[in-house]
């Protein structure tokens, strides 16, 4: 049994004595090494790398953000443009149902697979300065129209001796409707429309030469929603003619 000095690793003569008599100290441990770690956790071998490591992150970031924006755009253009879009109500030709400010989605779609139907609120451009405005409809293609005595009167097949429009469900009663400039019937012609603003002495529609009847071209589509005020947030119902 050899017994070794507790001070013989600080000596290096008592160091090379121990080697002589064949007893072999090994030196002391290695320096550590140094691990760079960059953002994502990954050890890296030097800080070179690391701010390399970085500059790909923030680029990799980037081209995140532009996949995203296309993915966005591709999704909400196309039902922006083809199915539905806002309208932000202006004027009191629609009072007391709609008014100045009231925010409306307007569905682009239906009236692709069929027409308007009778008591519907209907978005149009007007062809003059391509102003966009908000109407009920009210007579289609093949229908005449004749406004008299404060009183609506619709002319079709169905009724070839005129049936009275009731219009008690979205019209107060002290509503009084006076026809055209002249009180004449009015034919609606193919692919056309008869239109008419609930506030109906302040509404500028068919009625009027400077409107008249409305081309199916010229519809944008019908009014679906309202979002705004929050109130009278829901979607917009279609009356029913007794």
């Amino acid at each position: 049994m050899i017994h070794v000095p507790h001070d013989v690793f600080g000596k290096q003569k008592e160091r090379m004595n121990l080697e002589e008599s064949g007893i072999f100290v090994e030196d002391s441990a290695p320096a550590p090494k140094v691990v760079y770690v960059d953002e994502s956790g990954k050890s890296v071998e030097s800080p070179k790398s690391t701010e390399a490591g970085g500059s790909n992150s923030f680029l990799s970031f980037v081209l995140e953000l532009l996949k995203i924006a296309v993915i966005c755009t591709a999704i909400i253009l196309p039902i922006r443009l083809y199915v539905m879009q806002p309208f932000s109500v202006k004027g009191a030709s629609m009072e007391p149902n709609f008014s100045t400010g009231q925010y409306l989605i307007v569905d682009e779609l239906t009236y692709h697979f069929r027409q308007p139907k009778r008591g519907e609120i209907v978005v149009f451009r007007y062809r003059q300065n391509k102003q966009f405005f908000i109407k009920r409809v009210i007579a289609f293609p093949g229908e005449r129209v004749k406004i008299e005595d404060n009183r609506v009167l619709i002319y079709n097949k169905e009724h070839p001796d005129g049936a009275l429009l009731s219009e008690i469900a979205y019209l107060p009663a002290t509503t009084f409707t006076s026809g055209g400039p002249d009180n004449a019937p009015l034919d609606v012609g193919e692919r056309q429309l008869f239109v008419l603003g609930d506030n109906r002495s302040a509404s500028m529609d068919s009625r009027s030469t400077m409107v008249g009847l409305i081309s199916f071209d010229d519809v944008v589509g019908r009014a679906w929603f309202r979002g705004y005020p929050f109130d009278k947030i829901g979607f917009i119902k279609n009356p029913l003619y007794q």
